[in-house]
């Protein structure tokens, strides 16, 4: 008989930062049990800084909190000309295509599509015997992310090049 083995969510929340980010050369993820804590060391100053902005510094789970540390390159000053979400995403293997669309209002709405692949990872998900997870990358990127106007994620229709805005830096 398969034994059972619950986990906490705060080890799941980890995990899916972990699966978000785990083909990224310059984002590496790690928890700290000790002090409660996901830690992302990150290689590039603008992406370190875009990170900041875009997850948040904490998750509560019900009287467990969380603490989400961003740990940017020492010797690097931060300076970018666009949207904190396609900063933190650029040169990420696992986003296919991000859509700059204009909006009613002159407001710019957002599609990133991720790849096409159902992702599995172990979670404290009863539903399976084994206590896997298996979903999409724009469902983890909806947990992860702090909500963002006129931000939408996606899965790709079809397998194709990565393609990158225009006035992606």
């Amino acid at each position: 008989m398969a034994r059972i083995y619950k986990q906490s969510p705060w080890i799941e929340y980890y995990e899916q930062l972990e699966v978000l980010f785990e083909e990224d050369s310059h984002v590496r993820v790690l928890y700290d049990d000790k002090e409660q804590k996901v830690k992302l060391y990150v290689s590039d100053a603008d992406k370190a800084d875009a990170l900041q902005k875009v997850l948040p510094a904490k998750k509560v789970f019900g009287n467990v909190e969380l603490k989400v540390v961003i740990v940017p390159p020492n010797d690097l000053k931060a300076d970018y000309k666009c949207e904190p979400i396609l900063m933190a995403l650029m040169n990420n293997p696992i986003v296919e295509e991000i859509k700059r669309v204009s909006g009613i209002f002159s407001n710019d709405i957002i599609y990133i599509a991720f790849r096409r692949e159902v992702v599995q990872y172990y979670s404290d998900d009863l539903g399976d015997i084994n206590g896997n997870t298996s979903t999409l990358y724009q469902e983890i990127a909806k947990e992860v992310f702090t909500p963002q106007q006129g931000v939408f994620y996606c899965t790709s229709e079809e397998d194709h090049e990565i393609a990158i805005v225009p006035d992606w830096p």
